[in-house]
Formats: C-alpha cells, structure tokens, sequence
C-alpha cells in the first residue's frame, strides 16, 4: 500500500469494471463496493480518508473540514457523525453547492446514482487525479502513483506536458506528466457519466452582484477575512506558529496572526549570502510585532537529504529551488507546534499573479533597458485605459 492516506476507484455505469480486476495486495480492502462502483478509502491513522454509503449514494472523502460543527448545527446531525455522512446529508439538503458551503481542505468523490462527481476545494492542497482511458470507465484516485496502478491505467509520457516543464519548471492541472491522465483543477467540479464528462469551476459569486466598494470598505472587508480566516485555524490551538519570509504575504498573516495570538511564534529559514537571506527582513517585522521569532539554518547534508526525499515523494517533475527549505522548515515545526500557519499561494488565490507565460515574458523584459521597454510594451485587450499593460 502507498505510505499515504488517500481513496481511490473506478466507475462504469455500463458495468464494465469487476471487483477481481483490482490489484492484488498491497492494495488495501475495498470498500463501498457495490456494483457498477469500485472504491476504497484508507488512512495509517484512520483520519484522513473516510468513505460513506446511503442507497445508491456512495462518498469518499480525504482532507480536513474546520466547520464541521457548523454543518451539523445546520443539518441537525449529531456531533458524532463522521465527516462523510455529514457530508451526505449536506449533498441531500443542498444538492452539488453543498461544497460550495465546505470550509477546508479536502477532495471529494461522490456517486449519486449512475453519475460520478469529482471536487477539489480551492486551495487545491489535495490532489485528485483520473483518466478515461477505457472507454466506458473513469479511474480516479488521490495520489498519481495508486492510479498508474489500477487496471487499464497505460504510463505514455505525454511530450506537450514536458514541454510545459522544461519552459516553466512545473507542469500546471489539468495536465500530468502522462498522456490521457489528467489532474482535477482546484474549484473544479467534474462530473462523469455515460452519457460523458463535464467539468466546470465553481464559486460563491451572487446572481446579484453587489456595489462596488470604495477603497475602505475593500480595505475593511479584506482585513476582517483575514482575521476572521486566521483565527478560524488558531482556535483551541496550542503553540500555533507561522511562516515569515520578510515578504507581504507573511508579514500580514504574522500581523493578523498576532492580533488573534501574541503567544504566535515567527518560523524563518536562513540562508547564506545577503542576496538569498531573509533574515534581517524577518526579524525587523517580528520585533515590530513583538512575537517570538526562532531562525532556522540548515546543513548542507541536511538539504541533500530532503532534495532525495523530495524528488522520491513528488508525484510530477518540479523544479522549485524553495521545495528542500520548505521541506526541512515543516518537518522541523511537525513536531513543535499545534499548527502552522503559511502564506504560500496568497497572490494565486486573489488572481493577483499573473499566468506563467506572461511572468516569463516579464522576466527577460525586464532585462531590456526601460526606454526600450516602453516601445514595446505589449497592448493587449487587458490593458489599463491608458493602454499601459499591468505586467510593465
């Protein structure tokens, strides 16, 4: 069995898919296993992936739910019913936007009937990866290893995705690293049945749209999410820490942070050379805040280690010279704090950064001299009113 927690499945309406077609051990038991539905779910501590089962309605779940109480308040369960049922119930009172109502990270495989619906939550933390290679069938499954082995799963490496990775150093959902064998997007909602596949994002946008606030009340709104959204995770937390890099995004959540907690810890990863290192950034803020700031440096030994770690765990080719740090920096605090709190994927989620292609555009424009630039400034559709591209 793969040494992490996750579900996996296949489902064929036109009843194509057989229990014995599964691999034999060390694939764990399956469960919910009701014709034409083929699907387990497993975890080393019992946790983090969980299934559930009401009639024809069958739902696998893998991550974390921070407003479960929430939920059951709202649906009259119990306080002891398990995440997936709840979750069951949330599908039966509010149909597919029940996700839209989940707070967490998480991926969700759902059948209702002869249709079978994939989500992943925004933050998209949790990978969820299929194909439909067989005709007839789709195969699912949270780790890109468990579904390469599954029946009829084919390995091609796909030539365009390694492309994406040579240019870009990453290769962006849908796309894998493998021909056919795709990867859900964060906030997307697939839906698959006989009849075919559909795939759409989802959101909390009102029909209604409302007023266009002015600068305060954006600034307003923005800082009691904030608050709001940290203090959610710190709750009957003991000895929460956070990232700080000396950037933006760390710095505010450490700000936030201390609002909510003064007894919060600042973590940051030094480096050698003023150039790379961070440090003095770091600590300017979390003396202005008055937090407790700890420094960690690591030998090099220690970073051929989690490079070998890395490169052994990671499901796609990545090329993130930050990966080995942030390695080492959470495996150091695993053990020392409650929860930590991380400001990584800020500017993606606000849509503030801007498409790969167009920073790398960026990136050796940046390199011509700035009267030059100007004359070739690109205008797109995009532009500002006067014409200015945001990118330069």
């Amino acid at each position: 069995m793969t040494p992490h927690s996750g579900f996996y499945g296949l489902f064929a309406p036109s009843g194509r898919v057989r229990q014995q077609t599964f691999p034999a051990a060390p694939f764990p038991p399956l469960q919910l296993a009701a014709p034409p539905f083929w699907a387990s779910a497993w975890s080393p501590d019992g946790e983090d992936a969980a299934c559930s089962t009401d009639g024809s309605r069958s739902l696998l779940f893998k991550g974390e739910l921070y407003n479960s109480r929430d939920l059951r308040r709202q649906l009259d369960a119990a306080d002891d019913v398990p995440v997936p049922q709840l979750l069951l119930l949330a599908h039966a009172r509010w149909s597919l936007d029940f996700v839209l109502r989940l707070d967490g990270l998480f991926a969700i495989a759902l059948r209702d009937k002869d249709s079978l619906h994939l989500y992943r939550d925004g933050s998209g933390a949790h990978s969820l990866y299929y194909t439909t290679q067989r005709r007839g069938q789709i195969t699912f499954a949270t780790h890109l290893d468990t579904l390469l082995r599954l029946p009829d799963t084919q390995k091609r490496l796909a030539r365009r995705s390694l492309h994406e990775y040579l240019r870009f150093l990453d290769i962006a959902p849908p796309n894998t690293v493998f021909e056919e064998v795709f990867a859900l997007e964060a906030g997307h909602l697939l839906t698959w049945s006989a009849d075919g596949i559909s795939q759409h994002p989802l959101d909390k946008r009102e029909v209604t749209p409302r007023p266009v606030p002015s600068f305060g009340e954006a600034l307003n709104s923005l800082d009691d999410l904030l608050l709001n959204s940290v203090a959610s995770r710190l709750q009957h937390i003991e000895k929460p820490a956070a990232f700080l890099s000396g950037g933006v995004d760390s710095s505010l959540i450490c700000a936030v942070a201390s609002r909510v907690d003064p007894q919060i810890t600042a973590v940051t990863v030094g480096f050698e050379g003023p150039q790379y290192d961070e440090v003095p950034i770091a600590r300017s803020v979390a003396a202005h805040l008055g937090i407790e700031h700890q420094v960690l440096r690591f030998a090099r030994e220690d970073y051929l280690t989690a490079f070998d770690t890395f490169q052994r765990q990671s499901e796609q080719p990545v090329a993130d010279p930050a990966a080995p740090a942030t390695l080492l920096a959470f495996d150091y605090c695993r053990e020392r704090f409650g929860v930590v709190l991380d400001g990584s994927g800020a500017d993606e989620s606000t849509g503030m950064m801007p498409p790969r292609h167009i920073r790398a555009a960026v990136e050796y424009a940046s390199l011509l001299p700035a009267r030059l630039r100007r004359t070739v400034v690109w205008r797109d559709p995009v532009a500002d009113a006067d014409g200015h591209h945001p990118c330069f």
